[in-house]
């Protein structure tokens, strides 16, 4: 590793008091800890050139142990100065060659930031790819005096008229939002209007809230949280990854029409509202803690007057998405199903494990008593360990970290609380009760596991005379419920992301069981949203992060098999059902995917992707050991010009499908002449690869 010297510098203005210093990790490409400096020392001056310095931390005789989430305190004391020096003498391993990265530098005087929006100079820096060293400063000044915008709330006050014959609203609020006219819910919808990537598709939804509006006086309300939107970094939750499209916002249009044919256009605008909400933590990873003491009573009601925390709402752009409606849109997750706990262990006074019984994707309905400030605490978990309490090794990765649902009460009698911002595939929930400021604890009275998951139409079912079958077929039906979301993710307790295979390898499955049309049809908006400029489609679509490397060599990123699915979901949807829509809206950018597999491919064979990943091995679980990548690779790149070539035809392309259909021979006859000797392997019964290739080439 080489030892060098290289800095970054901060100047602070003037010279100033100083208490404490912290670096915070950068979190990257789904790591903690990314590339924190490995030796290192601190000084101080009051001259830029730090003629007269003074060293205040110094670890360069050894190597720093890196924190991963949490911030490195690096300087407690009493000094005084104008510039801070960040000297790095021993780099970090960065995937080919060495370098060092921080989230954030804070320089705190009498409990504020003062190194925040302050300007930073390095001796080197990275521009690219999102990275600045002025985000090294972008952190608030003082974060106690600082909005908790979380969540938000958003009013508006209108007046309607007589004789109204219709309203319907058109609404999208980023992340996730919740509509309410006159205090009512607008929808059973969750998680709505659904998860993309905003900078190319922003979905709305369509509400009639005609039976929802009265004569004269009428209050719109939205609550905004977070979501895919905008995840934030967290020192000690669960975070998979982080990312951010903007701020939170909203736009409406609600058109009413009247019997005498006029229209009013009511949209959103600086005469709306707008204050923090009572959702004050909102993480689809970490969790949701909700403060009943932070709802303003009848904020979303006619006539609601307005305090000095509300101010008027910022005209402000879009992420920069196409707006689509049901076109492109998911079949809205609601709230399926309500299982009572089916034992519940007291193991102290304010520790309880809720056991379910069921494993899957869930969100807790919750009715508790007891004064206020005291808070009820729900730890979501699949597993439990020796000692009886949650053990979520399962839930995360890169160590073992921790998420929740928080429920602060109001203290008003009976309070009932329903989830909005955050769900977790758990079978238990370990309940922790923590008493107000007189030492009382709150008292639960009842607690649900309510199962959510999309609305997609359930059209068929199984049942035999062998209970084997039966149970084996409930397990898979409740692994794809608890997956089926704004798309198909690949866990829902620990990464709740569209890894893309499984839309085609249990494609067949999910459509015997559920009218899957409208769901893959918003799958196939990601996955066209989600392809390069070179035809690539990545293994992740929406692609809100890349694992490891963003380069074509990296399997994680590039893998025919999974992005196949873009190519197999809608010929396995003709198959279905004769309807050749999504065949003729995605066509072109198909074909493109299938040219690029075409450059990339040597001699017609894949050489790049997982292959078939997590196969049982003599080693521990991890890649493909038993079959070379090329093996699945290609027999895949030869099922795309196949399929490619059926299309063409039925579409009436036939220079297409000439070209395809003579692509699929070439690529079968490279396929056999490489493989032909290890033929041995088709007759291992256990291979399910080999005997899906064979399947394909004959």
């Amino acid at each position: 590793m080489p030892q060098l010297k290289t800095r970054v510098q901060v100047d602070l203005g003037s010279t100033q008091p100083i208490s404490e210093i912290l670096l915070y990790p950068l979190f990257y490409a789904d790591r903690g800890g990314y590339g924190f400096p490995r030796q290192f020392k601190v000084s101080v001056a009051d001259d830029p050139a730090f003629k007269k310095a003074t060293n205040i931390a110094d670890f360069t005789g050894a190597d720093f142990e890196a924190p991963r989430y949490a911030p490195a305190h690096i300087y407690k004391g009493n000094v005084k100065a104008r510039y801070i020096r960040l000297t790095v003498t021993r780099l970090a391993h960065i995937g080919q060659g060495f370098g060092y990265a921080l989230r954030q530098l804070m320089v705190m005087s009498n409990g504020k930031n003062i190194a925040s929006g302050r300007p930073v100079e390095a001796t080197d820096s990275d521009e690219s790819k999102g990275f600045k060293k002025s985000s090294l400063t972008d952190r608030v000044r003082d974060e106690r005096s600082f909005p908790n915008y979380s969540s938000m709330l958003l009013r508006k006050d209108f007046k309607v008229k007589p004789r109204l014959i219709s309203a319907v609203a058109f609404i999208s609020g980023l992340s996730a939002f919740e509509l309410t006219v006159n205090g009512k819910k607008a929808s059973k919808n969750l998680f709505s209007p659904g998860w993309t990537d905003y900078k190319k598709t922003v979905l709305y939804d369509t509400y009639d809230l005609t039976d929802l509006l009265k004569n004269g006086l009428n209050a719109l309300g939205v609550i905004l949280g977070n979501g895919m939107y905008n995840i934030q970094p967290d020192t000690l939750r669960y975070v998979k990854f982080i990312n951010t499209f903007g701020p939170a916002k909203a736009i409406v249009q609600l058109r009413l029409e009247y019997a005498d044919k006029t229209v009013q256009i009511i949209n959103t605008d600086k005469t709306w509202q707008v204050t923090p909400g009572p959702v004050t933590y909102s993480n689809l990873y970490g969790g949701e803690d909700y403060n009943a003491n932070l709802e303003p009573k009848g904020w979303n009601l006619p006539g609601f007057k307005a305090t000095a925390t509300w101010s008027k709402a910022i005209e402000t752009k879009g992420p920069g998405g196409v707006l689509k409606g049901l076109s492109c849109s998911a079949p809205p997750i609601t709230a399926i199903d309500t299982l009572k706990s089916a034992k519940i262990t007291k193991v102290l006074a304010n520790l309880l494990i809720y056991d379910f019984g069921q494993n899957a994707s869930m969100m807790p309905a919750l009715k508790v008593n007891g004064p206020k400030g005291s808070y009820v605490r729900m730890i979501p978990t699949e597993l439990l360990g020796k000692d009886g309490l949650a053990d979520r090794r399962s839930a995360t990765q890169d160590g073992v970290r921790p998420a929740w649902w928080q429920y602060t009460l109001s203290g008003y009698g009976a309070e009932n609380w329903f989830l909005k911002f955050f769900y977790q595939g758990a079978r238990y929930l370990q309940v922790e009760l923590y008493p107000s400021s007189d030492g009382v604890l709150p008292k639960i009275e009842r607690l649900n596991d309510v199962i959510v998951h999309s609305s997609s139409t359930a059209v068929g079912s199984f049942e035999s005379s062998n209970e084997l079958f039966n149970k084996t077929y409930n397990l898979v039906r409740w692994a794809q419920r608890s997956n089926m979301m704004s798309f198909m993710t690949d866990c829902p307790q620990r990464e709740k992301m569209g890894w893309l295979e499984e839309n085609h390898l249990n494609g067949p499955s999910l459509r015997y069981n559920f009218d899957m049309a409208p769901l893959f049809r918003k799958t196939m908006n990601d996955m066209a949203d989600a392809q390069l400029s070179n035809g690539l489609i990545p293994n992740i679509a929406p692609e809100y992060f890349i694992a490891g490397s963003p380069e074509l060599t990296n399997g994680f990123r590039n893998s025919v098999e999974w992005g196949s699915s873009f190519i197999i979901v809608p010929w396995q949807q003709y198959l279905f059902s004769g309807d050749i829509l999504l065949l003729q809206r995605y066509y072109d950018k198909m074909k493109t995917y299938v040219a690029f597999l075409s450059t990339e491919a040597k001699d017609n064979i894949i050489t790049t992707g997982l292959g078939d990943w997590y196969d049982i091995g003599p080693k521990e679980p991890w890649g493909s050991q038993l079959t070379p990548v090329s093996f699945t690779g290609t027999a895949v790149f030869y099922y795309d010009n196949w399929i490619m070539y059926r299309i063409a035809e039925r579409l009436n392309k036939k220079e297409d499908a000439l070209a395809f259909k003579a692509a699929s021979e070439k690529i079968k006859a490279a396929y056999n002449k490489s493989f032909t000797m290890h033929k041995q392997v088709f007759m291992q019964p256990a291979h399910k690869p080999a005997w899906q290739c064979l399947y394909f080439l004959t």
